[in-house]
């Protein structure tokens, strides 16, 4: 769903900028989201461990070997061959990703973007589609188009990164950004992620 009134992040503000572990990021553990790169190459591309955790999480993901060979990637000194594709459902349309065996984030690339009419403003963290805008976050200093429950799993990560308590704001902010939920939902989220709940004071910022 495209959320138009949401209030997005600042450039300024990613909890995950001060992380240092590289080695298990774009792993098979957990779906880090889609990384809006406009250097990318001319074609979408991700890596095998983010596909498996892709595909954990929605088994509608599947690879199609017919593709395998299609794209070549470059990193650094070496190239590696794509293993097939993958059709990816996103906020902003259906997006083809070509699978390689490389830790690597799924890349969305400038002309995918340009095909689906879609264009990224830094400066609020939008991605700006035909039918709306498309709230980006950040994370290790780049931005990730994240959706649904992996939007969800985002926001109780930061909680753990930066514990302190919300102002009035930030909760309004969380309240937008999941869709406008109960009271009794909002205060769940907020207690997973190891925040103490005041019900009546959600209610009355709600």
């Amino acid at each position: 769903m495209l959320t138009a009134d949401v209030v997005p992040y600042t450039s300024a503000q990613d909890p995950f900028s001060y992380t240092t572990d590289t080695t298990s990021r774009y792993t098979s553990a957990q779906f880090q989201g889609i990384m809006v790169d406009t250097g990318a190459s001319k074609r979408s591309t991700g890596g095998y461990g983010q596909f498996l955790a892709l595909q954990r999480q929605d088994s509608a993901v599947q690879l199609n070997i017919a593709t395998q060979g299609m794209v070549n990637v470059q990193f650094g000194i070496g190239s590696t061959s794509s293993i097939g594709s993958v059709r990816v459902s996103t906020p902003i349309g259906t997006v083809e990703f070509h699978i390689v065996k490389v830790d690597t984030p799924f890349l969305l690339c400038l002309a995918d973007m340009d095909n689906l009419q879609v264009y990224f403003n830094n400066l609020e963290n939008l991605l700006i589609a035909p039918r709306g805008a498309v709230p980006v976050v950040r994370r290790y200093g780049h931005p990730f188009l994240l959706w649904g429950k992996f939007l969800s799993t985002y926001f109780t990560e930061s909680f753990d990164l930066n514990p302190c308590y919300l102002t009035d704001v930030e909760l309004k902010r969380l309240h937008r950004r999941f869709g406008h939920p109960s009271v009794e939902r909002l205060a769940r989220i907020l207690d997973r992620s190891g925040h103490e709940v005041n019900s009546k004071i959600l209610k009355y910022l709600t």
